[in-house]
């Protein structure tokens, strides 16, 4: 078996056919190519072809990966290569602080306890065992996002630390198999409007009648209404620019990563204009929606305080805050509007918006009738 030495943009690499199963092999030594990195690739390159000759070869390569890169140790324990990934994901990727504190810090915590060792020591024994610990403390849905989120994380790892070349992690998370739940019921336009009216009229929260207006009006995630700055509207209100969402205390962009720009009705207009005569806000800076004491609204206080009491009062079924999202597009579709401008206005990927609105679309052919 013959190893090559190959330059991949300045940086040395091995390359050569695994004598066990015939597939070609690539082993990035992290040196760049000079007369030192030479004489280390030859090093290594020496090493794999004399074990391979005599019956010695390490398919999983870890014995022939530098234990160091410049200054750097590659040796890494499993919880500090996901801790990492994490950092990568949050300055290059644009993950969102909500969802590091949602998922990722979770996951942390679950490696801190089951699986604090060398990633190196990961095999495939080691990966199905802790899906095991997964799928007996999660959530079906939870325990495959968190496979999902490690087979991510080493497929990132690969190269940069002691990682074996083959990922531990792939295929695992195909044994969670997802449990058909029944979709939640958009609100009826009269249930909409006794949720608004009912806002309005309550003695105590009253004052998130017009958060709830634009909510089911306009369509938004709940963080992108509770992120709404004055200066996100065009100065005649005619439309309203989304590019922000505010979660778990923190404001970040959208879920989509995507900003947008979204004509307002008439309706929603004429709210937003009597709302500025009436809270004279003193910059554009300011929070179009605030709680009470004047912060960002937390969804998940909203809900538990004045949306859960709203909706009983009104005598309207139980539904998250979240369903006045499906309950303005599912609105607008039965209305005859384009599920492609929907899509646009929503922040949806219109593929997904047939998938789960196909029911209520009303498509129309665009063909003229000669009849």
């Amino acid at each position: 078996m013959k190893v090559t030495i190959e330059n991949l943009e300045g940086r040395l690499r091995l390359r050569w056919t695994c004598p066990e199963t015939g597939k070609r092999k690539n082993l990035a030594l992290g040196v760049e190519d000079s007369t030192t990195g030479r004489s280390f690739a030859s090093t290594i390159k020496s090493q794999i072809e004399n074990d391979a000759r005599y019956g010695y070869y390490d398919a999983t390569l870890l014995k022939y990966k530098p234990r160091t890169i410049g200054k750097n140790a590659t040796e890494i324990t499993t919880v500090e290569l996901f801790d990492r990934f994490t950092q990568h994901q949050f300055k290059s990727e644009g993950l969102a602080k909500s969802s590091i504190k949602s998922r990722y810090e979770p996951l942390k915590r679950m490696l801190e306890k089951h699986l604090s060792i060398q990633a190196a020591a990961i095999d495939r024994r080691r990966a199905v065992s802790f899906a095991d610990v997964c799928a007996d403390t999660l959530t079906s849905g939870t325990a495959k996002a968190r496979i999902m989120l490690l087979k991510s994380a080493w497929e990132w790892g690969r190269g940069r630390y002691q990682l074996a070349d083959e990922n531990p992690w792939v295929g695992i998370a195909a044994r969670f198999k997802s449990i058909p739940v029944q979709p939640v019921a958009a609100f009826t336009l009269d249930e909409a409007k006794k949720i608004i009216q009912g806002f309005k009229d309550s003695r105590y929260y009253s004052h998130y009648a017009d958060y709830v207006v634009f909510r089911l009006g306009m369509g938004t995630r709940g963080g992108e209404a509770s992120a709404l700055k004055w200066k996100h509207l065009s100065i005649d209100l005619d439309s309203v620019w989304i590019g922000e969402s505010f979660s778990r205390g923190v404001t970040g962009s959208t879920k989509t990563k995507k900003a947008r720009t979204v004509n307002l009705s008439p309706s929603i207009a004429a709210m937003l204009s009597a709302r500025r005569d009436r809270v004279k806000p003193s910059s554009d800076d300011e929070l179009v929606f605030k709680s009470p004491e004047g912060l960002p609204i937390d969804d998940r206080n909203f809900c538990r305080r004045a949306w859960k009491t709203v909706l009983a009062e009104v005598g309207v079924k139980y539904r998250k805050p979240y369903t006045t999202r499906k309950t303005a597009i599912t609105l607008s579709l039965k209305n005859g509007a384009s599920y492609i401008e929907v899509a646009a206005a929503a922040g949806h990927d219109p593929q997904t918006m047939h998938k789960y609105y196909s029911d209520v679309i009303q498509e129309r052919s665009v063909f003229v009738s000669f009849e």
